[in-house]
C-alpha cells in the first residue's frame, strides 16, 4: 500500500517552493510520495480560500500570541472540526478561573499534538521589534 498526497504551494514563492522540495524528499525516504501542485498566484489564492486541497503549504502573519481562532474555530485555515475543540474553546472564552484555563489549554494541546492539524515549519524574521531597554548598556 503506497501513501501518498498533493502538496499544493504557490510556485512565484521560490522559499516555500523549496521547501516542498524538502519535504518531498524526505518523506520519499520513508516511502510516502508527495506529489507538489506549484500553482500560480490566482489558483493558489483560489485553492486556498476553497480550501480545496490535501495539503498546502501556505503562511499566516500572526502575533506570537495570536487567537486560537485562527487555528480552531469556524472558517479556520485548515477547515478543522472538532467538536471536542468546540467544546473547550467555548469553556475557555466563558471562564476567568486560572485552574480552569490552565487545564482546558492542556487539553486543547494535547488534543492539538494528537491529529495535527497544522504543522509549523519556521517562522520568517524579516521583522524585528524591540525594546531600547532589552539593550545591554556598556
Amino acid at each position: 500500500m503506497e501513501l501518498s498526497f498533493s502538496l499544493a504551494v504557490n510556485g512565484n514563492h521560490a522559499k516555500r517552493l523549496a521547501v516542498a522540495e524538502n519535504i518531498k524528499e524526505q518523506l520519499a525516504n520513508v516511502g510516502i510520495a508527495v506529489y507538489i501542485k506549484q500553482l500560480n498566484n490566482e489558483t493558489y489564492r483560489s485553492t486556498l480560500q476553497t480550501k480545496n486541497f490535501d495539503i498546502i503549504l501556505t503562511g499566516i502573519e500572526c502575533s506570537f500570541s495570536p487567537s486560537l481562532k485562527t487555528f480552531f474555530g469556524n472558517g479556520n485555515l485548515a477547515n478543522y472540526s472538532n467538536e471536542q475543540i468546540t467544546n473547550i474553546m467555548n469553556q475557555i472564552a466563558n471562564t476567568s478561573d486560572e485552574n480552569s484555563l490552565y487545564e482546558n489549554y492542556g487539553k486543547l494541546y494535547d488534543i492539538y499534538l494528537e491529529e495535527a492539524p497544522y504543522i509549523g515549519l519556521y517562522r520568517d524574521t524579516d521583522t524585528v521589534i524591540y525594546n531600547q531597554s532589552l539593550v545591554r548598556k556598556h
